[in-house]
Formats: C-alpha cells, sequence, structure tokens
C-alpha cells in the first residue's frame, strides 16, 4: 500500500479544487491555490508549486486559443515585461 503525506494530500485536494474552479469561471486559480496552499505549507514553498502549476494551467489556455492569439500584437508588452519585471522585483526587494 502506498503511504501519502497528509500535507501532499491536502496540496493535491487544493490544486484539485483551484483545477475545477479555474475550468468552471475561466479563472481563480491562483485566487483558490495561493490563497488555501499558505495556510498548509511554507508561503515559500506554496508560491513554487503554485508557479510550476501556473505554467501548466496557462500554457493549456494558450494552447486552446492559439488559433485566436495574434502573438505579434504581445511583442511590446512582452518586452516590457522582461525588462520591467527584473527592475520591479529589484525595487521591492530593497524597499525597507
Amino acid at each position: 500500500m502506498i503511504e501519502i503525506d497528509l500535507i501532499t494530500a491536502y496540496t493535491s485536494i487544493i490544486v484539485l479544487l483551484a483545477a475545477i474552479v479555474h475550468s468552471i469561471a475561466g479563472f481563480g486559480f491562483a485566487q483558490v491555490a495561493m490563497g488555501l496552499l499558505p495556510l498548509i505549507r511554507d508561503a515559500q514553498h506554496a508560491s513554487v508549486i503554485f508557479n510550476l502549476l501556473a505554467i501548466v494551467t496557462n500554457g493549456r489556455v494558450l494552447w486552446s486559443v492559439k488559433d485566436s492569439f495574434d502573438l505579434k500584437s504581445w511583442g511590446l508588452p512582452v518586452i516590457g515585461l522582461i525588462f520591467g519585471m527584473p527592475v520591479g522585483i529589484y525595487f521591492f526587494q530593497n524597499l525597507k
């Protein structure tokens, strides 16, 4: 018989709940997952788990709308993100 750690089981249930909310509403994965995961896990670990799952979830959403998606119109915002995010992270880490 397979032993499952209780924290892992709770994490799986929270991820399942977040996925169900996302599939019904079209959004809400982040709100549910990051609203509940820090209650049972360290916030840093919850953030890592969520980010890995968010890549998969958002990749699936992007794949489902790939025929309607115009990649060229997203060029400028993505460039802004690439340069702006590290500056913002640095700013908030040094804000005290």
